[in-house]
């Protein structure tokens, strides 16, 4: 099983009404005999995605015109990825009932005909240039305004109150002062380098922890970064800020005093003393907006995360996808493999 390790974490969006897909080739299986079993890419439970469906997401991204390599299977990854979501999505809607008014859709339509007419355009042209059916299109924003009404039921004002209370040192403004020591494994050695720090790191914090030595004393004499010479003083930092997010996460999740666990960011491996904090006065009447939103996104993720659970999905012989082991909001970086097509190909 060929594979690809990518490196950069994609984030979960919703869908939106005009979307743009990306994706790649056509295996060969598909290419000898369209109409062949090949010719279904994927299925998600008992629903196939056929090769027209993910043809017309590689023509909406202009896929073909990519050279070969990692960044062209992830493209193919991520346009497939999306078609199995939207199948994800309307079993869920389907399943807990959720009703679109036929009105609201054809509103939604004449919305974007008016935005594409003020813009010059032409519907028939942007449905062209899309490589959509207007079915399909109807089809799309009926899922759209399925998955916002799910979604709507579950970001009650209730929730928007507990998530701020959960979060309100993230939100806030709230500054975090820190200390830091970290351990720059060998990256020549691979995974055992990385073990190895954790381990010195450990031991760091059990000799700290038990009083045998000062957190600065122990950045001073064993840190790697510049900030040993402050005793590992690194200032005060917003929870979102140019600082690697496990680096700030981090420091958001302990009190003053403490000391964290190891931990690992691309800098190396870390452990982390809060010095200080400044509490934050955004209320939550300010942040609302960007709260219901992060909770529509986790909605999103989470459902999609619960159906991929409990959903068979399988995918065809020399279809890029990505690794099931690799989810969308799992720890390790995404990988994209490509099964083996018969006869070895």
């Amino acid at each position: 099983m060929p594979t690809t390790i990518v490196r950069n974490r994609l984030p979960l969006r919703c869908l939106v009404l005009v979307a743009v897909w990306v994706a790649g080739r056509l295996p060969a299986a598909v290419a000898a005999d369209p109409g062949s079993d090949a010719a279904v890419v994927a299925r998600v439970g008992d629903t196939p995605i056929g090769w027209p469906q993910l043809e017309a997401a590689l023509l909406r991204g202009n896929v073909p015109a990519m050279p070969a390599g990692p960044q062209r299977q992830l493209a193919e990854a991520v346009a497939l990825e999306k078609l199995v979501d939207e199948i994800l999505l309307q079993g869920v809607v389907d399943k807990e009932g959720v009703k679109v008014d036929p009105a609201v859709v054809d509103a939604s339509i004449a919305q974007l005909q008016k935005q594409i007419k003020d813009r010059g355009g032409t519907f028939a042209t942007f449905l062209t240039m899309t490589h959509r059916t207007e079915a399909e299109l109807r089809r799309q924003a009926t899922l759209e305004l399925a998955v916002r009404q799910f979604v709507a039921q579950r970001v009650t004002p209730q929730a928007v109150e507990t998530y701020f209370a959960k979060h309100r040192r993230e939100l806030d403004g709230t500054l975090i002062r820190a200390s830091h020591l970290v351990l720059r494994p060998d990256l020549g050695r691979g995974d055992v380098a990385v073990d190895e720090c954790l381990a010195r790191a450990a031991i760091l914090r059990g000799r700290i922890l038990q009083g045998e030595i000062t957190f600065a004393e122990a950045a001073r004499a064993h840190s790697a970064g510049p900030s040993r010479r402050r005793g590992g003083d690194v200032g005060f930092m917003p929870r979102y800020s140019l600082a690697h997010d496990e680096f700030a996460k981090q420091a958001f999740s302990i009190s003053k005093g403490d000391i964290s666990k190891p931990f690992v960011t691309p800098s190396g491996v870390h452990i982390m003393q809060v010095t200080d904090a400044q509490e934050g006065s955004k209320t939550l009447d300010g942040l609302r907006a960007q709260i219901e939103q992060t909770l529509a996104q986790e909605t999103v993720r989470d459902t999609l995360a619960e159906a991929r659970r409990t959903t068979a999905i399988e995918y065809g012989p020399g279809v890029v996808h990505f690794d099931p082991a690799t989810p969308p909001a799992g720890s390790a970086p995404r990988r994209v493999v490509v099964e083996p097509q018969p006869g070895g190909r």
